[in-house]
């Protein structure tokens, strides 16, 4: 079977990818059939067929027809073969070889220099300046002489046409051409003006050296850059931060185009866009003659501001890079573009009447154009491509946080939200074609914005790498790649590459082996670990656990411990010993590290070399390691060194470094009196710990002379200061006479309130102080006993335990009682239950103690005085004056379990305002009262009566009382009184009782007045 027609169609629409290939095909001479086949974009295709036999060709082709245009109508494209709807075959895109492209460009141009004109025409739908262009981006040296001669015919061009010629004829390096070159500047823009520098510097002869080398950074950053690069590099960090700063401020009006505060944003940003133009245009010259700042340049392309206003800049590194071959930090350059979120949409300006791009589309300019840029360099050279692709590659080391995984919304054809995700470095277009181009689960969508998943089922391919020929026939490159990069994707490829090559392996040199063993790819790891595990038992390079002990991977580092242990000599390298303080990632391994050198031969040369360069230790929390390391090797620490440790004015980490040695008890040096009162006279708290601490090396009679300090120090507010002072005066409190003043000096400044962290140490120093504990007076304890606050009530609370109940009096003890702090109240229960004699002898004030809100003291005195003897009615009228319910109930408990006289302590509890009280003395009306008592409480239910609208339960008992007594005619006269005074007041419920209680008496004792008049009703006649 032959196929004779095909075609390749493709829908790709939200997340449906699919593919659908139609064949027709000749059976024999006369007999066709139209076969199909279809499914997800790289995935496995279905098979099928039109005709389930063979049909003539006319029927063949009208089947073939038919399928393609119907999958056309479904929104299908042709993506290669024939075209039904239009007739005829899709011509592809014909890819030259680089030979022929570059004879095709040579044609061109000189078509171009053939016929002269006023301006330069098109040739071929191209214009000129870009024929030039590309002629010097291939440097085709035929081409020098057309691109000279196009130059200098009499004809009117416009700009791009003179910036391609100075780029093109620069390419050559060629000096003879340096007086057509200096020519263009007059020609030029002033923007564009700076690709003839460019083209001058190329040349890389003295009088440009000299030039570049004249170039003067502004004065923060020329400082910076001759003492110390990472404050250099730190600085871009800094102006940066104020761009993006000052840029974020105006953003939400920025963004619709106004002028006004467009006018304010460029006014505050623009002397910072001016600096930043500057420094980067500046520096990157610089690193022309002086290739050692190279380095630096690639690191603050990192912080290259990019936003509307100083796009120009970005464009013009680019260029820069571009013309110089600059592959590095090209790729920096695009890779810092692709991590700018920045959408492309037009905005109307009523202004000019045109419609203005967003930055996101140039930046979606230039990611296309960097994309373009990797498939012109296959054709040009394949040592350039892989230059520029690895340069890509590692480019992503500094913006690996940048990409990360994301989700898009769109509408499908009914409207409805649907959702798409896409993986993380989707939007990197040069980065996914190097390493996803040739596979099937990734594809390039067809506005060329981004790579999107094309088949989700494929998990992992093996080398889906563009150009896998290239990568084969250079696999070292591969290895540079792996050996410098930190991102697994890319450590992924690369070691998928090496694998295959193990001739590559074996004869890569060490540097490139050990970055290895700290790869963020386990299987990186695992494969060069046991591959220079092997290396070292054969010839025992030092070098090897060296990086062993700095990996990640902590089974490494314990395999280079273990070595460590069993050979100590490694440990006579000193930088390892220095590098380990930072670079041992786990806290453990670190610490038996440091057991390994303790005993270690060159102790003073470690701690020469670790201060030296205590400065440019990271700043991630290293002091503490430093300070191990140091405190390991305390002897070998000189005078000299800590002086030159506090020697700078302003404190920094090394003053604390030196006051922490300072402070370490195995310290046993003497230091100069000059250094002692540099370190008292500063505002700081480690210095005023450390002066505290030298204090504290005084004899106890020069201590005690400056007590009030010590003290004072005690209550600083800083940790280290009062902690220092502390541990002093817990040195101080074996002598009682020193305890003393310490401890009254401590309590005068109790009654202030103090941070927690103050209060514990404070209180740990008086804890100390025991032996003054006696010498407290009893008033004085007692007032911080009862003091609001909290640490004089902690400090009360400690001295109070060593002191007998005794020294108080009971009131006091009731009073205790109620205190807040727990451990008091226990302190007053045993008073009072270890000195019965003297509660009975104060009392009725020792029953003061029931008139708590705690509970549990009140439940100790309700079992307390439970069965004490004696205990009066007047004692019980104090308890019972309770407005806690449960000390009522305890009251009334009493009064009926013994023989009390309940007549005098009614008596005396119905006089009582409070209505708890009332309801109290109802209460025991209740169990047991006679007429006689009743009359002598007349006064009480007076009281209970004029409280109109409270204690209803109360005054209801009482009525009810008094109504059951009504026959006794001296009751019922005191119940007319009782009326007399409440009847106008009562609520309707009462007077009901009222009114029913005095027709009573009415009726049986016609003599006693009462307040109310009975009259007969009328009878109304019913008609």
């Amino acid at each position: 079977m032959k196929i004779i027609q095909q075609t390749h169609l493709h829908y790709q629409k939200g997340t449906s990818n699919k593919v659908y290939n139609i064949y027709l095909v000749e059976v024999s001479s006369e007999n066709y059939l139209v076969n199909f086949e279809y499914g997800r974009f790289g995935g496995n295709l279905k098979e099928g067929s039109k005709t389930t036999s063979p049909v003539d060709l006319t029927k063949a082709k009208k089947v073939f027809d038919t399928l393609v245009n119907s999958k056309i109508k479904k929104d299908y494209t042709v993506d290669s073969g024939f075209d039904s709807s239009k007739g005829k075959e899709k011509k592809e895109r014909v890819i030259l070889s680089s030979d022929a492209y570059k004879s095709l460009l040579l044609e061109r141009l000189r078509k171009a220099g053939a016929v002269e004109k006023n301006s330069l025409a098109q040739v071929d739908n191209y214009e000129v300046s870009h024929l030039i262009y590309k002629a010097g981006e291939l440097k085709i040296e035929e081409a020098k002489e057309i691109i000279v001669k196009l130059y200098t015919m009499n004809t009117k061009e416009e700009n791009a046409f003179y910036y391609s010629v100075a780029w093109a004829l620069g390419r050559y390096k060629d000096p003879t051409l340096r007086t057509i070159i200096e020519s263009l500047r007059g020609k030029l823009t002033k923007a564009s003006r700076y690709i003839v520098e460019e083209a001058l510097f190329a040349f890389n002869e003295p009088q440009e050296a000299e030039h570049i080398n004249a170039l003067i950074l502004p004065m923060q950053f020329q400082t910076a850059l001759t003492h110390n690069q990472q404050n250099f590099i730190q600085q871009f960090r800094i102006l940066s931060e104020m761009i993006e700063s000052s840029y974020q401020r105006y953003k939400e009006s920025l963004e619709h185009w106004e002028d006004a505060p467009r006018v304010v944003a460029k006014k505050e940003l623009m002397p910072l866009l001016a600096q930043a133009d500057e420094i980067y245009l500046k520096f990157y010259m610089l690193c022309i003659t002086d290739t050692s700042r190279y380095k630096i340049m690639i690191s603050i392309i990192t912080f290259l501001p990019i936003n509307e206003f100083n796009f120009s800049l970005f464009r013009r590194l680019y260029k820069m890079a571009e013309f110089r071959e600059d592959y590095a930090i090209l790729a920096q350059l695009i890779t810092k573009l692709e991590s700018k979120k920045l959408a492309c949409y037009y905005t109307y300006d009523y202004d000019s009447g045109k419609y203005k791009a967003t930055i996101g589309c140039s930046r979606l300019y230039f990611k296309k154009r960097s994309l373009r840029y990797l498939n012109t360099l296959v054709l040009d050279d394949e040592n350039t491509y892989l230059e520029f692709a690895k340069n890509i590659l590692l480019s992503v080391n500094s913006y690996e946080k940048e990409f990360k995984s994301f989700t898009t919304e769109y509408y499908d054809n009914n409207w409805n939200l649907k959702t798409k995700k896409y993986d993380a470095f989707s939007t990197h277009l040069t980065f996914m074609s190097i390493i996803y181009g040739a596979g099937k689960r990734y594809m390039l969508t067809k506005a060329k914005k981004m790579w999107e998943t094309a088949n989700s089922s494929i998990k992992e391919e093996h080398r889906p790498e563009i150009q896998k020929e290239l990568w084969d026939k250079h696999p070292q490159v591969a290895l540079d790649i792996l050996s410098k990069s930190t991102v697994e994707v890319v450590q992924n490829f690369a070691f998928n590459i090496i694998q295959e090559h193990p001739d590559v392996i074996a004869q890569a040199s060490l540097d490139q082996l050990l970055p290895m063993l700290d790869s963020s790819h386990n299987g990186v790891r695992k494969f060069f670990f046991e591959l220079l595990q092997k290396r070292y038992n054969e010839h025992k390079e030092e070098e090897i656990i060296h990086k062993a002990l700095f990996s990640r991977d902590v089974t490494i580092v314990d395999y280079a411990l273990e070595i460590l242990s069993i050979d100590k000599s490694i440990l006579n390298n000193i930088d390892l010993v220095v590098d380990a303080i930072w670079l041992i990632q786990d806290e453990k391994r670190f610490h038996k590290f440091v057991s390994f050198i303790e005993e270690h031969k060159n102790k003073t040369t470690i701690v020469s070399k670790i201060i030296d360069i205590v400065e440019s230790f990271p700043k991630k929390n290293y002091q503490k390691r430093i300070l191990i390391v140091l405190k390991k090797f305390i002897s070998s620490i000189t005078i000299e060194q800590i002086t030159y440790l506090l020697s700078e004015e302003s404190i920094n980490e090394k003053h604390y470094i030196a006051l922490e040695l300072i402070r370490d008890k195995e310290f046993t040096l003497e230091l100069p009196l000059e250094l002692k009162e540099k370190i008292a006279t500063q505002d700081d708290p480690q210095m005023l710990a450390t002066t505290i601490y030298l204090l504290g090396k005084l004899s106890s009679d020069e201590l005690m002379n400056a007590n009030e300090m010590l003290i004072s120090f005690l209550y600083h507010k800083e940790i280290l200061v009062h902690k220092e002072a502390k541990e002093i005066i817990i040195t101080l409190a074996d002598n009682k006479e020193n305890a003393k003043i310490l401890l009254q000096a401590i309590i005068q400044k109790s009654f202030v309130s103090a941070l927690d962290s103050v209060a514990e140490n404070v209180v740990s120093a008086v804890e100390a102080l025991s032996l003054a504990y006696g010498a407290v007076n009893t008033d004085q304890l007692y007032r911080m006993l009862i003091a609001k606050s909290k640490l004089a009530l902690r400090l009360g609370t400690i001295i109070l335990s060593h002191y007998d109940a005794k020294d108080f009096s009971v009131v006091q003890w009731a009073r205790l009682a109620k205190n807040s702090n727990k451990t008091i109240r226990t302190w007053a229960y045993n008073a009072y239950t270890d000195n019965k004699e003297m509660v009975q002898k104060a009392m009725p004030k020792s029953l003061m103690i029931f008139d708590t809100h705690w509970e549990d003291t009140r439940e100790f005195a309700s079992k307390y005085f439970e069965n004490f003897e004696p205990l009066g009615a007047d004692d019980i009228v104090v308890i019972a004056d309770s407005n806690y319910h449960d000390v009522q109930l305890f009251a009334k408990q009493l009064i009926l379990e013994r023989d009390f006289d309940k007549e005098t302590i009614m008596l005396k509890l119905s006089q009582h305002p409070a209505l708890t009280i009332q309801k109290f003395v109802t209460d025991l009306m209740l169990v047991d009262i006679n007429s006689k008592e009743l009359l002598k409480m007349e006064r009480f239910f007076n009281t209970l009566l004029h409280s109109v609208n409270s204690n209803r339960v109360a005054k209801s008992r009482v009525l009810n009382i008094l109504n059951s007594f009504l026959e006794d005619k001296e009751v019922a006269k005191m119940y007319a009184r009782l009326a007399s005074h409440h009847s106008a007041t009562m609520v309707w419920a009462d007077k009901e009782q009222f009114v029913e209680a005095m027709s009573y008496i009415k009726e049986f004792y016609a003599d006693i007045q009462l307040p109310l008049q009975i009259e007969e009703s009328k009878l109304r006649e019913v008609i």
